[in-house]
């Protein structure tokens, strides 16, 4: 039997995104979301999930490319503007070098996972970047799940450097998916497999990192991603997929299942 994470990315970035990672939730299919524990509305985001379903997994989505550090920005340079704010996803997508420090990126994540404890009063079961990243953040990331007894999992081409105590999940293909979230997903994205799955063996986790959300300024001065979030949104709350996953008898499952 098939399974798949259905994860919800960027809880906290904004309360438009909020709002519809909740909908999700309620009124869809989606058992697992990630938080920028950075982001001004990450508190209110917990909050609001917390509230609909206590059993749905709440895990962290590392960012380093909006909004401002939980480490103090003075400490940390390379990843910072004149104002102390994150340099952002465009900033390396158009021009900037994709090369992060080590130091500073693997000091910045290790404050963001003990922040997530202090706002959820425990450690996630697990945990990726937002974005970007290179061979840093991948050393980084894997150090950090090691340390601390998490689930990481990143698909910038990064190989852990020894066998991990847990399954990984796998995305489908790369390039379908990265079309297909740049667009949307649809319900015919899954029935007729424009990710890429039916080529994994049948036991394979699969996991979709989707952004399901409504819009408000903020998602629209700050991310290049805006429409897409609410044809994923559209699409995660449909009948239809329910009714799909239900006659497919194909499993929504969580990271927790993987460890």
């Amino acid at each position: 039997m098939r399974k798949f994470i259905l994860n919800a990315d960027d809880l906290g970035m904004s309360e438009a995104i909020n709002l519809g990672i909740a909908k999700s939730v309620e009124e869809g299919i989606v058992r697992s979301t990630s938080l920028m524990v950075n982001m001004p509305e990450a508190k209110a985001g917990v909050t609001l999930i917390q509230a609909i379903d206590p059993t749905v997994e709440i895990n962290l989505h590392i960012n380093f490319t909006l909004g401002k550090p939980v480490t103090d920005a003075k400490k940390i340079p390379s990843l910072v503007d004149e104002k102390g704010l994150f340099l952002s996803s465009s900033h390396y997508k158009n021009g900037g070098t994709l090369t992060f420090n080590y130091h500073e990126i693997k000091q910045e994540m290790e404050a963001q996972i003990l922040h997530f404890k202090e706002l959820l009063g425990e450690f996630p079961v697990h945990m990726e970047t937002h974005s970007v990243g290179d061979q840093a953040v991948g050393q980084a990331l894997f150090e950090l799940a090691e340390k601390y007894g998490i689930h990481a999992n990143l698909f910038y081409g990064y190989q852990p450097p020894k066998k991990l105590p847990y399954q990984l999940a796998e995305i489908p293909d790369f390039d379908k998916l990265m079309t297909v979230l740049n667009r949307g997903t649809k319900l015919s994205d899954f029935a007729d497999d424009a990710f890429g799955y039916q080529a994994l063996p049948e036991e394979t986790v699969i996991e979709l990192h989707l952004h399901p959300g409504f819009l408000d300024q903020y998602v629209l001065d700050h991310s290049t991603l805006t429409l897409p979030r609410c044809q994923d949104l559209e699409t995660l709350t449909s009948s239809e997929l329910k009714k799909w996953f239900e006659t497919t008898e194909y499993q929504v499952v969580d990271f927790a299942s993987l460890k």
